[in-house]
């Protein structure tokens, strides 16, 4: 793939941090279009490395839009007309964001003073306030299925496993919590137990 363009676009014309910032949900929502959060991901992403080179933004740029993907599913950006996250159009988004699109330097150069704005006032306490934590990975507690459970059966009902740990999902998307890879087997085994207690 190609990303000199964006690359170049940014180089020229883009904002540039002087220091590492944490990305955070409150950064996140100053901006309210898909291709503006692509931009202040690149601009965070860029203001941490040092190897400033067209691969190696490109390449943790996209890493860091997997590593959030389950959080941005709740960024009004990235939900359709009627308000559900459409979960595939994270990284795709991302990746067609950076690569080549005719007559695209115009309208990099018009969101710049909106991605500027979205750091304006931005200091240390305030990234810390909110951080999207990219390696702290969670399992669902037992609280978690609860709250999914309440949510999804009435008195003596016996609710559905896959539609409880889907709403568990949902709600951890909603609190910017990053679920582990494996988390769906292990809360399975893990409900099995506490339906016993």
């Amino acid at each position: 793939m190609e990303f000199d363009k964006y690359f170049n676009m940014w180089n020229k014309y883009g904002v540039k941090l002087p220091t590492k910032i944490e990305i955070t949900k409150e950064i996140l929502n100053r901006v309210s279009r898909q291709n503006e959060v692509c931009d202040l991901i690149w601009v965070i992403n860029a203001a941490s490395q040092t190897n400033k080179s067209s691969t190696n933004l490109s390449n943790t740029a996209l890493e860091q839009f997997h590593k959030l993907s389950p959080s941005l599913l709740s960024h009004k950006a990235f939900k359709d007309k009627k308000g559900y996250s459409i979960p595939s159009n994270v990284v795709d988004r991302a990746i067609s964001h950076f690569n080549d699109d005719p007559n695209y330097e115009d309208r990099f150069i018009k969101r710049q003073p909106k991605i500027k704005s979205a750091f304006e006032g931005n200091d240390n306490k305030t990234a810390q306030q909110t951080p999207i934590k990219e390696n702290s990975t969670i399992i669902p507690t037992k609280e978690d299925f609860a709250s999914a459970y309440r949510a999804l059966t009435r008195l003596g009902e016996r609710g559905n496993i896959d539609a409880i740990l889907d709403q568990i999902e949902i709600h951890a998307a909603k609190e910017c919590r990053i679920l582990k890879s494996n988390w769906r087997m292990i809360t399975e085994e893990n409900i099995k137990i506490w339906l016993k207690k």
